[in-house]
């Protein structure tokens, strides 16, 4: 059994007990529409006359204000935070590096930890010790493919290593990102592509996106989830 509150605004409110069975938790898509119900019988109890008009007018607001109150709740607990410090790791032509520069700045400004290069690397350091490091510890790889960058043979040696990463079971993002249109690697074909050709900010939303879908994926499967929906 359950209590239930009955909706009398201006005194006491009365409670009843009431069978589990006769009671059901209502959708999003119930309150939603509910509360468009009561915002016409408001529109249509606008102006009243008399006293009685007045307390349906009270309990019409009340109820509305408390579902407007569970559709608030309800959002609050879908609400997911941002994934935020990703390890990305941005691959690319030296050419490249004034565009993947811009990429990087905006990755930041989302709260990831992408890595490239010249920002990572210190004077003294070793330039190969350091991309082994980061290249084992990232979780997204951005493979960016321009005229410039589709023929180094630096940029192909650090994609096919954390290619085969990924096929030996490896949980790693791969992230095709077009700079130019360019022949793609027929390894990578069934991927599919950021396109900064046809658009800087639809890709980079793009991007940002994918990671996010990914890493909170990844948290429902640990969580034991059937996914988000």
């Amino acid at each position: 059994m359950s209590y239930c509150y009955a909706l009398y605004p201006f005194y006491k409110r009365p409670t009843y007990v009431i069978p589990h069975s006769w009671l059901k938790v209502p959708t999003l898509g119930e309150l939603f529409n509910r509360n468009r119900e009561l915002s016409q019988l408001i529109s249509d109890l606008e102006p009243f006359d008399d006293h009685g008009e007045a307390i349906e007018m009270a309990e019409v607001c009340e109820e509305k204000s408390q579902i407007l109150n569970e559709i608030w709740s309800i959002e609050r607990r879908n609400t997911r935070p941002m994934i935020e410090d990703v390890p990305i790791f941005l691959c690319h032509a030296s050419e490249d590096k004034g565009f993947v520069r811009r990429v990087y700045q905006d990755l930041k400004s989302k709260g990831q930890k992408p890595w490239i290069d010249e920002a990572e690397i210190n004077v003294g350091q070793s330039i190969v010790d350091a991309v082994d490091k980061a290249l084992g510890n990232c979780k997204v790889f951005m493979l960016f493919l321009s005229e410039d960058s589709i023929n180094k043979s630096w940029v192909k040696k650090e994609w096919n290593a954390t290619l085969m990463r990924k096929l030996s079971g490896a949980d790693i993002l791969f992230i095709p990102a077009l700079i130019d249109s360019v022949q793609t690697p027929a390894l990578l074909s069934d991927l599919k592509y950021a396109d900064f050709s046809e658009g800087y900010g639809d890709a980079i939303d793009a991007v940002i996106q994918a990671i996010q879908r990914h890493f909170i994926s990844l948290e429902f499967d640990k969580s034991g989830s059937n996914g988000p929906t």
